[in-house]
């Protein structure tokens, strides 16, 4: 269910923007190469998963198998777990890493307590990222746990 509303919010956004005149048609043309490559990993992932639930009926290792697998996939379930290739919307090869090292270009940003600086207040990262069709940009400004700031 999380991939099949990606895949309508995915095409939905690029529809708008080419609809509203704000994108080029040609960003439509991103969207199969993007949501193929993220099927065929929940097919395959889905697969494995089965395989070993089965198997962890009736043995005491597959059941340890099962469980790690499971936890491990908890980002991939969240949908979380994948990058998009570089596209004309996507350029991970272009992008400088060191200022955000866990911040990946093409990978869903995953949600964080954050001090929203206008108003000193604490908040969930996804909770003040609206999704309403415009494009924006976000300062996340801050220090990192490991480097004196």
């Amino acid at each position: 269910m999380n991939v099949s509303l990606q895949d309508g919010y995915n095409i939905g956004w690029k529809l708008a923007q080419v609809l509203l005149h704000r994108a080029p048609s040609s960003i439509l043309s991103t969207y199969v190469p993007e949501r193929r490559v993220v099927a065929a990993d929940l097919i395959a992932f889905d697969r494995r998963l089965t395989e070993l639930f089965h198997a962890s009926a009736h043995d005491h290792h597959a059941a340890k198998d099962y469980t790690e697998h499971f936890l491990k996939s908890a980002a991939y379930m969240a949908g979380l777990g994948y990058s998009y290739a570089d596209t004309v919307l996507t350029a991970e090869q272009e992008s400088n890493g060191e200022a955000a090292s866990e911040i990946h270009v093409g990978r869903r940003l995953q949600s964080r307590e954050v001090l929203r600086w206008c108003d000193a207040k604490v908040v969930q990262l996804q909770s003040v990222l609206v999704a309403d069709n415009r494009v924006r940009r976000y300062c996340l400004l801050g220090c990192c746990r490991n480097r004196n700031c």
